[in-house]
């Protein structure tokens, strides 16, 4: 007699039982699916942000240096900047294949916005270790009543206006 009570719990209690098992077994699943998305995600932004590093060390050591050197105060104008920008965009360009180009619109999104972010914060990195070498000239700074602040940030090269590439 207990043995038919248990058999038909048993009968009653499978379907739920195996439900919860599948169950549990999906959200696993799509846990371990993510988790290896995300980590080849970001092996492919590193990857991606080596050859933008390439890129803009390439174009800083046969463009921009040159330009600095015949210049006094060492700095470039705002059309040289955005011709450099352009000549590190053609370069890194030409180091992606096109899959890589389509893989990365499809994981990241625009990939020319994401090429563009990541020159510029190459850029900026670099900048801040060439100025991190320099001396500190300090300047002084005479306060003036009512000032507004300066609210320009950034260098003035948001983004590559040609993006017919």
């Amino acid at each position: 007699m207990w043995l038919q009570i248990w058999t038909q719990i048993a009968q009653v209690l499978a379907p739920f039982i195996a439900a919860g098992a599948v169950w549990v077994l999906k959200d696993l699943v799509a846990h371990l699916t993510a988790r290896a998305k995300t980590a080849y995600v970001k092996e492919f932004v590193e990857y991606l942000g080596d050859i933008v590093s390439q890129a803009v060390e390439s174009t800083n050591e046969t463009y921009v240096d040159a330009l600095k050197k015949g210049r006094a105060d060492g700095k470039l104008t705002r059309d040289e900047a955005l011709a450099a920008f352009r000549r590190t965009k053609n370069a890194l360009l030409v180091m992606v294949t096109d899959a890589e180009k389509q893989l990365a619109s499809k994981l990241l999104g625009d990939f020319h916005v994401f090429i563009n972010t990541l020159i510029e914060q190459q850029v900026r990195r670099e900048k801040l270790w060439v100025d991190r070498d320099k001396p500190a000239t300090p300047t002084p700074v005479t306060p003036t009543p009512n000032a507004v602040p300066d609210s320009t940030v950034g260098s003035g090269v948001a983004s590559d206006p040609d993006t017919d590439d």
